[in-house]
């Protein structure tokens, strides 16, 4: 009887358990049959409200579910202002370009050719007719009247005949097998082609069906586009900036004028007597070229992105970003340029046109993207634009600090309307160092934009600023004449500065000497000194009077010229081609000669020791580089002794004794030239990339590694085995961490190390002391007794702050890997982000012997590309910014040294930053925006909302409802309702959901989201009235 209960039992319990796993089997496949249905939202309605402080949404579609996500986020993009579209998500290829003309547009497509669109409603933009066949790769095109000149990147020039928009035909052609790119089209019947290097092909198409080359206009780097007024050609010639050219004679083309602009210039446009160009550092520049000879720069107007394109439309000035959308500016006033608004669409903004009334946007994946102008120009959303980059934020009470790019650090005081009101400033410096000089105690930096900077050296390990002098133009280098007494800069556009540096807390410009160009190097010799324009030229100055050079002679070459070394008599000239340039300095007009060099060689850096010169070039395999060894002792011309590939792309050399280093990116290369003609390589040694520069502190055993990564020292005492050291430099040039600690702020720069500053009364910033490191930071981790410090090297220093007017290091630890982000520090166990590696947990109780307990690698689909950015601990769990993967959360066993997965939430774009607040999780993901996270489930973490974002975002916090967010140009605070919501689901095609009313007024999306599937409605609801949840807010629906 016993053993037949058991059996009965038995038999009840499986056919439980049986019916439990078919139970689940039937919930599962159920909810996958509800998850894998479409997620469709046809139309929106506001209902009448439960409470004031509640909006009641109904929604009509299909696939809803009671796992259906809805969220209200600020139109912080400005997508709001995009009323139509026409996506070529279906087409292969980028549309590259857009032109309008009338009531059509005409888009370029890299690889389905030409379309003509109807946009006489430009909110249903219509495919009219397409040319496919005619072309290879479109890039950039022009139409007047019946035809439409296209710029073929593969081909050359193709005609279009498109008097009929439903069938486009090509009528002529010019073939080229030269890359194509930008184009401008004259009414006189000559187009102008741009051609990279090869610069600008003239092409008279006065018979469109033979079209024939009549001439061309040189490049001094890069021809991208091209704009043509009257008899005027206007060419953006990246690094070799603006140069314009009259084409009275087409065959025989004459340079009227060159201006460098310090960056890349990609685009120009002319209107009338008005140049507007788009340049990579310097944003919108607007020039006069009424004496086309003479070009005045009439303003400049900084904008965040890269600049791809421009176009102009009465006083309307569209400016088109890689990353950063398009930028609307009033140009009325071109003295005072203003930016009114901007649209931010899905990818990039290749390129633009502008109406009346709307804006037209090339977007590289999505299509035409319309905005109308008056929406583009209204956007409601907070923004505090202070004209820099902010690299990070930290709050203490009303209270807000902000780590600047380029203006050192900040203090705000808020006050109830959210106005930032400043109170006081931490200056910055300098940032890039590009050269530096030592006399002394003191160090002469050349740095850029920041001008003329004097640090005193006196103090072992020590670096202070004692003095500085911006006088105008980019500081590219420093040489030091009259036993140190004078320093000479070379300041690009703005010509030599000459400075009285006897006493270095008081520089004083004494002379300039301008009108010379570019200048970006200098060399001196007893008695005389030669300046390098980047441009092309070499002037040589007599410096018999240090305090007033004279230019003696000039000598053009066709070239961007780059660097110059001394022999004897001759100088030795690099540039961008492939040619070596003699000058003999005593007779500097006549002398000229060149030695030219393999073809693809590029050269990058010179120097010489003894009776050799060596240099050091890009070779025409790419990714390579190679060691030029001449001999110059021989009669008459130098003699090539040796060629040495390299691997890599090495960025420069420097000789000392009979040591040279070379610099391929991020790692310094030691080589012994103890026998000249046959080199070899010593030691290797990683230091971090944008290093500019190495130059040597007096005669003893230490050099100065300068650079955009600021200074850092080098031990050279064995030649062959240098060592970084540390260094403490009195200078905030990137800050990287913010952490506020009552009266006192910690700042972690990543190139001049920990400081902590103090508050005053007034709310100002006042310095109390700095902790320098031997590598660049990457991040840190902050408790209330200590900051952990972790560098670029893979080396994690620990620093009591407990006395902060006092910085003592309490250790060292070199957890032996460099590609490292993320840091989480509890007790003696330290967490790192690995990237692909995953994450690692280490035991750091004996700092000497540091121990690797884990390395977790990510299990994640193949599909995914897995890779730990930043992580956090809450509680008992490890939660991770998983790259394309999204969340990751791992629990924490056997004391926290074990990592077991135990939760995961998919999110879209690539997730890097991540942040804690409360019950709620921040990640910042690259191209989707800064997701909100619920985790008070911990095991299964909930989305709350995506809330995209306009700029790349580098810092964040909430503050009750509110977002602020550091961006490009500034502080964002965003509305962002999440309070609880209650929803009601009505069949599979609606549903009701109750959302808090935002607090602020502006347009805004709403997120629909089930499983994976989501659903973005952009700027579809309008809050007028702050508080109003009945009559203030308005429903705007755009069926897809």
């Amino acid at each position: 009887m016993k053993i037949f209960n058991n059996i009965l039992l038995l038999s009840v319990s499986l056919f439980g358990l049986i019916l439990t796993l078919a139970a689940a089997l039937w919930l599962g496949a159920h909810q996958w049959r509800q998850d894998s249905r479409p997620l469709v939202v046809s139309s929106v309605e506001i209902l009448p409200a439960s409470g004031e402080d509640t909006l009641r949404l109904r929604l009509e579609g299909q696939g809803f579910s009671s796992r259906t996500q809805v969220a209200l986020t600020l139109d912080s993009a400005n997508r709001h202002a995009i009323v139509g579209s026409l996506e070529t998500l279906g087409i292969p290829g980028t549309l590259e370009q857009v032109r309008v003309l009338g009531n059509r547009a005409y888009l370029a497509n890299s690889r389905s050719g030409i379309q003509v669109v109807d946009i006489s409603d430009p909110r249903r933009p219509k495919v009219l007719g397409v040319e496919k066949e005619a072309f290879r790769s479109p890039w950039d095109l022009k139409v007047a009247g019946d035809l439409a000149y296209v710029s073929d990147s593969r081909q050359g020039l193709v005609i279009l005949d498109v008097s009929d928009a439903t069938r486009p035909q090509a009528v002529g052609r010019f073939v080229t097998p030269d890359a194509c790119f930008g184009l401008a089209a004259s009414p006189a019947g000559l187009v102008l082609l741009a051609q990279g290097k090869k610069g600008v092909l003239l092409l008279d198409v006065s018979d469109p069906r033979a079209p024939r080359e009549i001439g061309r206009l040189p490049s001094l780097d890069f021809s991208w586009t091209v704009a043509v007024r009257d008899h005027l050609a206007f060419v953006a010639d990246n690094r070799g900036g603006l140069r314009i050219f009259d084409l009275q004679n087409a065959a025989q083309p004459q340079l009227l004028a060159q201006l460098a602009t310090e960056g890349n210039l990609h685009s120009v446009v002319v209107q009338e007597d008005l140049v507007f160009l788009a340049d990579q550092k310097r944003g919108l520049i607007v020039l006069d070229v009424s004496d086309p000879a003479k070009p005045r720069n009439l303003s400049e107007l900084t904008l965040a992105g890269i600049g791809r394109d421009l176009q102009v439309h009465g006083d309307t000035l569209a400016f088109a970003t890689q990353t950063n959308g398009v930028k609307i500016v009033d140009v009325s006033d071109p003295r005072r340029p203003r930016k009114t608004g901007f649209v931010q669409p899905l990818r990039t903004a290749r390129g633009v046109a502008l109406s009346d009334d709307f804006l037209f946007v090339a977007d590289s994946r999505q299509g035409l993207q319309v905005a109308e102008l008056s929406r583009a120009r209204a956007g409601l959303n907070v923004h505090h634009s202070l004209g820099d980059i902010v690299t990070a934020l930290a709050q203490d009470g009303p209270i807000l600090y902000a780590g600047m790019q380029n203006q050192g650090l900040q203090s705000f005081q808020r006050d109830a309307e959210d106005t930032l009101v400043s109170r006081g400033t931490f200056g910055k410096s300098f940032s890039a160092v590009r050269d530096g000089a030592v006399a002394g105690d003191s160090l002469f930096l050349a740095t850029g934009n920041d001008g003329l900077q004097i640090l005193d050296l006196g103090e072992e390990g020590q670096m202070r600023r004692i003095g500085h002098l911006v006088a105008g133009g980019v500081a590219h280098r420093v040489v030091l004449l009259d036993e140190g007494r004078i320093a000479v800069v070379a300041a690009g556009l703005d010509g030599i500065q000459v400075i009285d540096v006897a006493r270095p807390r008081q520089p004083t410009l004494i002379h300039r000497l301008g009108g010379l160009g570019n200048l970006v190097d200098l060399l001196v010799w007893p008695g005389g000194m030669a300046a390098l324009d980047a441009t092309g030229q070499v002037h040589l100055l007599d410096i018999t009077d240090p305090r007033q050079p004279r230019l003696g002679a000039s000598v053009s070459l066709p070239d961007i010229l780059r660097g110059l070394e001394l022999h004897g008599d001759t100088l030795y000239v690099i540039g961008e081609g492939n040619h070596l340039y003699l000058i003999d300095i005593r007779a500097p007009r006549t002398s000229l000669k060149k030695v030219a060099l393999a073809a693809g060689t590029k050269p990058r850096s010179l120097g010489i020791s003894g009776d050799h010169l060596y240099l050091l070039a890009k070779s025409a395999k790419r990714f390579t580089s190679q060691l030029l060894i001449f001999d110059l002792a021989r009669q008459g011309m130098p003699f090539l002794v040796k060629r040495i590939a390299l691997p890599g792309q090495q960025e420069f050399l420097r000789i000392f004794d009979e040591t040279l280093y070379l610099l391929p990116g991020g790692t310094l290369q030691v080589w012994d030239i103890a026998e000249p003609a046959e080199p070899r390589e010593v030691n290797a040694m990683a230091i971090g990339g944008g290093t500019r520069d190495l130059v040597s502190l007096g005669s003893g055993n230490l050099k100065l590694l300068l650079g955009r990564m600021g200074i850092r020292r080098l031990d050279v005492s064995d030649p062959h085995a240098p060592r970084l050291v540390r260094t403490s430099v009195d200078n905030i040039s990137e800050v990287i961490g913010l952490e506020a600690r009552g009266e006192h702020l910690l700042v972690l720069d990543r190139t001049s190390g920990l400081h902590v500053l103090t508050r005053d009364d007034s709310g100002g910033l006042l310095p109390l002391s700095t902790l320098g490191f031997p590598q660049n930071l990457r991040n840190w981790h902050v408790d209330a007794t200590h900051a952990h410090v972790l560098d670029a090297g893979g080396r994690l220093s620990v620093v009591d702050i407990r006395r902060p007017e006092s910085l003592q290091l309490a250790a060292e630890i070199d957890l032996g890997t460099a590609d490292l982000s993320g840091l989480a520090v509890r007790d003696n166990l330290v967490y790192l982000a690995a990237g692909a590696a995953g994450v690692q947990v280490w035991d750091i109780r004996l700092a000497e012997h540091p121990r690797l307990l884990q390395q977790h690698q990510l299990p994640w689909p193949r599909s995914v590309f897995a890779s730990a950015r930043d992580l956090v601990l809450v509680d008992d769990y490890l939660l991770v910014a998983n790259g394309d993967a999204g969340l990751g959360v791992f629990a924490l066993a056997d004391a926290g040294e074990k990592l077991h997965l135990v939760g995961s939430l998919p999110l879209a774009g690539f997730c890097r930053r991540i942040k804690v607040q409360d019950s709620l999780l921040l990640i910042e993901a690259h191209q989707a925006g800064l997701h909100v996270v619920d985790i008070r489930e911990i095991k299964r973490p909930e989305w709350v909302v995506t809330v995209p974002t306009r700029t790349v975002v580098r810092d964040f916090f909430f503050e009750g409802e509110d977002l602020w967010l550091s961006e490009h140009a500034g502080i964002s605070i965003l509305s962002l309702p999440i309070k609880s919501k209650r929803q009601s689901v009505r069949g599979r095609k609606n549903l009701v959901v109750d959302l808090p009313v935002p607090a602020r007024p502006g347009n805004y999306n709403l997120s629909v989201r089930r499983g994976p599937q989501s659903v973005e409605l952009p700027g579809i609801l309008t809050l007028s009235a702050p508080a109003a949840a009945e009559g203030g807010l308005s429903a705007v629906f755009q069926k897809e």
